[in-house]
């Protein structure tokens, strides 16, 4: 319990370590065969897992915020495309006579959706890019929380016998039913990720 208390604030952090050495185990093994020591192998697994995910994650995310900030300044100068606006207008005109087909009275117009749009999406803009700055900001904090990934997903690569061991003492079904539980969280995480990664594909 004390244990936990103190690391409430990792365990999130931790929690993402686990799921990369489930992803990474595969690596780890293989790199094992070639005969090189534990050590170097969890050493040249972590680096498989920063070239090939957590990089090209982060340069996402910086990339992201810059955009937001991009959008909101552009939201704010009222820089908008021409071509947009020749759109906005033909929808406008569209829906109102849509409207007035319906006998209804109110219209609509660009300038009232333009100033509602233009602070809707310069707030929105603005609150997501102080939230990811404020998440991947400070230098003391990515130190620290860099230092405990790395503690971690080398530590449960090395130890994943005693860990597998220990789950397997505390559950009172049995080693059979243990080890079916333990394949079958991997492979519900290996999907999930890989999940995701396809959907983001297709929707990007």
């Amino acid at each position: 319990i004390l244990g936990l208390w103190l690391l409430k604030n990792y365990l999130i952090l931790i929690a993402f370590s686990a799921v990369m050495v489930i992803l990474f185990n595969p690596i780890y093994h293989k790199i094992l065969k070639i005969k090189m020591k534990p050590g170097g192998a969890a050493f040249a697994t972590l680096l498989s897992a920063l070239l090939i995910v957590i990089i090209p994650l982060s340069l996402i995310i910086v990339l992201m915020a810059f955009q937001l900030q991009a959008f909101a300044t552009v939201i704010a100068d009222g820089g908008y495309n021409a071509t947009i606006v020749q759109y906005a207008n033909q929808t406008i005109d569209a829906i109102n006579r849509l409207l007035e087909s319906v006998n209804v009275a109110f219209r609509i117009s660009l300038d009232s959706l333009t100033a509602n749009a233009s602070g809707a999406a310069e707030q929105i803009s603005t609150t997501l890019f102080n939230t990811l700055r404020s998440t991947i900001g400070g230098v003391f904090s990515f130190i620290t929380t860099s230092i405990i990934f790395i503690y971690v997903f080398i530590s449960m690569l090395l130890n994943q016998a005693k860990i597998m061991d220990t789950v397997k003492k505390l559950n009172p079904l049995g080693d059979e039913v243990s080890e079916l539980y333990l394949r079958r969280i991997e492979a519900m995480t290996k999907a999930t990720v890989r999940g995701q990664f396809i959907i983001a594909f297709w929707q990007g």
